[in-house]
C-alpha cells in the first residue's frame, strides 16, 4: 500500500500497488502487478493522450499484468489504421472505440462529482479504494475542481480498453468546457456489466481545450520544431529520389531488392510536436523514412528514421554500374556473333 499528497498544489494521488518503481512498460524481471499509467500521465508520452501535469487530484488503484502492455499495442495499430483509412470524423471514430456500458458509467460518475453527489460515486469504488481512509475528503477535493455551473459541451477525448486474462479495463477521458475554461475528468474502471467498479479518478483544469493545445502551428516553435519539421521533408525526398534513380540504374543483380530498400528507413526518432518531447526505438522501420500519427485529440507525433538503404545504395551505385557494365561485356563476348 502506498498513499502519496502534496499539499499545495493540491494533488492528491491514492494507489495500491506492490510495485514502488511505477514503470510504465512491462520488463522481464519486474513483478507481475505494477503502478498503472493511464492516458493522463504526468509526462506527455507517445501515444498521443492527454497529460497529468502533476498538480490535479486523483485516486487510482493499480494492479496491471504484464500481458496488457502487447494488448495495448496491438489496439494502438489498429487504431492507426482505423485513423488513416476511415473516411469519417475524428469524434465519429472515436465513437466506434467507445465502449458500453462503461462510457455512462464514467460519465455520469464524473457528473456526479461535479455536482458534489459524492455517495453514488464512493458506492462505485473498488473496495480498496473504498476502506481508505480519508476517502471522502478526497472525493470532495476533486469534486471541488470542477467549476460551479453546467458545462457549455462534454465530449469525449479518450478511451481504451484492454482484456487482460478475461478481466476487462476501461480507461476513459471527457473534456469539460465551461465559461472560464476547460476540465478533464479520466475514469479507469474495470469489470463487466453492473458489475463494473471504478479504480482511478483523475482530474485537470485546462486553460485550453485538448484540441487547441495539440493544434499543429509553427509560431513560438524552437530549433528542434524546425529541424524535425525539415528532416521530415528532406528524408522522404532523399528516399524518393534515390528510389527512382535506383531504377535508372543499370544493376545486374536483384535490383528489385536495391530499389526496395531505398523506400525504408532503419530506427526512429519520434518527436511530440506539443511537448518537444523525444522518443527513439532502434528496432524499426517506416515506409520513405518519416511519419506523422494522431491519437484522436492527442499531439502529433513525427517519426524520423536514417534511409539507410538510400544512403547504402547512393554509395554502391559506382560499383553497381561498373558490374553492370562488365556483364554486359561478358555477354557480349561469350555470344555467337561476337565470335
Amino acid at each position: 500500500m502506498m498513499v502519496r499528497a502534496r499539499g499545495r498544489g493540491g494533488f492528491t494521488q491514492v494507489r495500491n500497488s506492490e510495485d514502488r518503481h511505477g514503470v510504465p512498460r512491462a520488463r522481464g524481471s519486474q513483478p507481475t502487478h505494477k503502478r498503472y499509467s493511464t492516458m493522463l500521465r504526468e509526462n506527455p508520452g507517445f501515444d498521443g493522450g492527454p497529460a497529468m501535469d502533476g498538480r490535479c487530484p486523483s485516486i487510482s488503484y493499480a494492479g496491471l499484468s504484464q500481458g496488457e502492455g502487447m494488448t495495448s499495442l496491438f489496439r494502438f495499430m489498429i487504431a492507426g489504421v482505423c485513423l488513416c483509412l476511415a473516411a469519417c470524423s475524428q469524434q465519429a471514430l472515436l465513437d466506434k472505440f467507445t465502449p458500453h456500458p462503461a462510457a455512462e458509467i464514467a460519465r455520469s460518475s464524473l457528473d456526479q462529482l461535479r455536482q458534489g453527489d459524492i455517495a453514488p460515486v464512493k458506492a462505485r469504488l473498488g473496495d480498496s479504494l473504498q476502506q481508505e481512509p480519508g476517502i471522502d475528503a478526497k472525493l470532495k477535493e476533486i469534486s471541488g475542481y470542477f467549476p460551479v455551473g453546467a458545462p457549455r459541451t462534454v465530449k469525449l477525448v479518450g478511451t481504451n480498453t484492454v482484456n487482460a486474462n478475461g478481466a476487462m479495463r476501461y480507461n476513459l477521458t471527457y473534456e469539460y468546457e465551461f465559461v472560464d475554461g476547460w476540465v478533464l475528468g479520466n475514469m479507469v474502471l474495470s469489470g463487466e456489466g453492473e458489475a463494473i467498479h471504478i479504480d482511478g479518478v483523475h482530474v485537470q483544469r485546462m486553460a485550453q481545450s485538448l484540441e487547441q493545445q495539440n493544434a499543429f502551428t509553427l509560431s513560438d516553435k524552437g530549433v528542434a520544431h524546425w529541424l524535425v519539421l525539415i528532416a521530415g521533408i528532406v528524408i522522404p525526398a532523399f528516399s524518393l529520389y534515390a528510389f527512382v534513380l535506383c531504377l535508372r540504374t543499370p544493376i545486374a543483380r536483384r535490383k528489385w531488392l536495391w530499389a526496395a530498400s531505398t523506400l525504408f528507413g532503419f530506427a526512429t526518432l519520434r518527436f511530440n510536436w506539443t511537448s518537444g518531447a523525444f522518443d527513439f526505438q532502434l528496432l524499426s522501420f517506416q515506409l520513405f523514412g518519416a511519419s506523422g500519427f494522431r491519437n484522436f485529440y492527442g499531439p502529433l507525433i513525427i517519426g524520423l528514421s536514417l534511409p539507410l538503404g538510400a544512403i547504402w545504395f547512393l554509395a554502391c551505385r559506382s560499383g553497381l554500374m561498373a558490374n553492370a557494365a562488365a556483364a554486359r561485356a561478358a555477354e557480349a563476348a561469350a555470344s555467337p556473333e561476337h565470335a
